[in-house]
């Protein structure tokens, strides 16, 4: 699981980064605190599957690259 988390948390950057939003952004398009949001960019918490659906759709990606990080691609390490 702790590697999953990892995964997760990395995706949830780059797909932030990459599109120039701010933790803040991202946070409220979930409807929660930037430092809620946070927690799941460093892998403290994991975003449910409500908050899952919603990443996948705002950023256009499919759920799926939540679940299988490898599809996703190369992450940084």
């Amino acid at each position: 699981m702790e590697k999953e988390s990892r995964e997760i948390s990395r995706i949830l950057r780059l797909l932030r980064v990459n599109r120039g939003l701010s933790q803040e952004e991202v946070a409220k398009v979930l409807g929660i605190s930037r430092p809620a949001y946070s927690y799941y960019e460093t892998g403290k918490s994991l975003p449910g599957l409500a908050a899952i659906r919603k990443l996948a759709e705002f950023y256009g990606v499919s759920a799926d690259v939540f679940i299988y990080p490898e599809w996703f691609g190369e992450t940084e390490r």
